[in-house]
């Protein structure tokens, strides 16, 4: 059965990196700030481009939260221990804002860092046995 969540770990952990080598770049905004105009025009009607959308301060850290949220229930629920579960979250946070740091229009932070810190044990605390 455990066999099954190292899958989905594996794959929300591509799903995740795939996410954060998407350059931020005023000609070509990231998936944050496309999401929002999504959400600007459901709500308000009105069209919004992705390169006029300026993020609310702190905003980012609640993203980060929520997405390692789930990484965070997945791996308490594949390896049964949710300490094993923050440690593994812990290192892949970390390696992502190293990776972050290459990326164009990105920076490592550790804000986003102790942001992902949060979601993870929120997820493993909520994933464990």
């Amino acid at each position: 059965m455990r066999f099954w969540y190292w899958i989905w770990v594996l794959a929300y952990m591509g799903l995740l990196y795939a996410q954060s080598a998407v350059p931020d770049l005023p000609q070509r905004p990231g998936l944050g700030r496309q999401v929002w105009a999504e959400l600007i025009q459901l709500v308000t009607g009105r069209a919004v481009s992705a390169q006029e959308v300026e993020l609310p301060p702190g905003l980012d850290k609640l993203t980060h939260a929520l997405l390692y949220l789930p990484l965070g229930w997945l791996l308490a629920r594949a390896t049964g221990r949710a300490p094993v579960a923050l440690a593994v979250a812990a290192l892949y946070g970390a390696s992502d804002e190293i990776h972050q740091y290459f990326v164009p229009g990105r920076a490592a932070s550790l804000g986003d860092l102790a942001a992902d810190l949060l979601g993870s044990a929120l997820g493993a605390w909520l994933g464990r046995r």
